[in-house]
């Protein structure tokens, strides 16, 4: 695969199986940068503290904001259910509701479905993200519905195999601007995700 990405597991959006992706820890992206932290979250948490926090929002960015199974698919209560552990518990409902209505907190890509014959490639050993950079710009303390945390800000772009026909025919194009905050669970005092603000670019082009 290419650099920073690795396998996160078999993953199913309705249409198939495909290798859902994950991040290398060893990606930069995964790497705390005290330059663009704020003052406020460095004197909220420590470093080891915000350099988990950040971790955690960028395996999030990669896996679930990019490669989920709602992108392509439709089982929003199936994905929620998978994943709820993974957000805060009194952001949940509000996760679900968006998640439900027209916002993209994950890219859902739905014009897919109104083109016959096109969708990612699928296979269990094949994955659909083929590139991916996630730039993170700033790590700011954060503060609402009871929880204290810190938001990344990310510049993002990726690309995904399509295929037409079931023939891989394109590359699916997109930037993004994706901002997730995390706060710590009380009950488990694990990093958990508590806010969101995404903007996603899509275009497709040919390959062969």
């Amino acid at each position: 695969m290419p650099s920073g990405i690795v396998a996160k597991g078999v993953a199913n959006d309705g249409k198939g199986d495909y290798l859902q992706t994950s991040i290398a820890d060893t990606d930069p992206a995964m790497r705390y940068n005290p330059a663009i932290t704020d003052d406020a979250a460095k004197a909220h948490f420590s470093e080891a503290e915000l350099a988990e926090a950040q971790k955690v929002i960028v395996r999030f960015i990669a896996e679930e904001a990019i490669d989920s199974t709602l992108n392509d698919g439709t089982d929003i209560d199936g994905w929620f259910a998978a994943h709820k552990d993974q957000i805060s518990p009194v952001d949940q409902p509000l996760m679900l509701d968006d998640v439900k209505s027209s916002k993209d907190i994950v890219a859902r890509e739905r014009w897919m479905a109104t083109k016959p014959g096109l969708s990612y490639v699928h296979g269990a050993d094949t994955p659909r993200v083929t590139a991916r950079t996630i730039t993170p710009i700033a790590l700011s303390y954060v503060e609402g519905n009871g929880e204290q945390g810190v938001q990344l800000d990310t510049t993002t772009s990726y690309e995904m195999a399509v295929a037409v026909d079931g023939k891989r025919k394109k590359v699916q194009s997109t930037t993004a601007e994706l901002s997730f905050a995390a706060a710590k669970d009380p009950a488990d005092g694990k990093w958990k995700i508590a806010g969101w603000n995404t903007n996603y670019h899509t275009a497709e082009y040919i390959i062969d």
